[in-house]
């Protein structure tokens, strides 16, 4: 099975060089993953909600 979401090193370096011109020291990129990794903490509510909605899309559509 496929990934829905990954975001990978070479991701976030991309990201740095981009933004600050440089790449990260390894220390930085335990920070960016543990802010990601809280960030991220309700990844199953978002989920759940967008779930929900599809089955609430279904459910309108065979009512009409």
């Amino acid at each position: 099975m496929k990934n829905l979401f990954v975001i990978s090193i070479k991701d976030i370096q991309y990201l740095a060089q981009k933004k600050i011109r440089r790449k990260l020291t390894i220390e930085e990129i335990e920070q960016v993953q543990k802010g990601l990794e809280f960030g991220l903490e309700c990844w199953e509510e978002v989920a759940s909600a967008a779930i929900e909605e599809i089955a609430g899309n279904k459910d309108s559509k065979t009512k009409h």
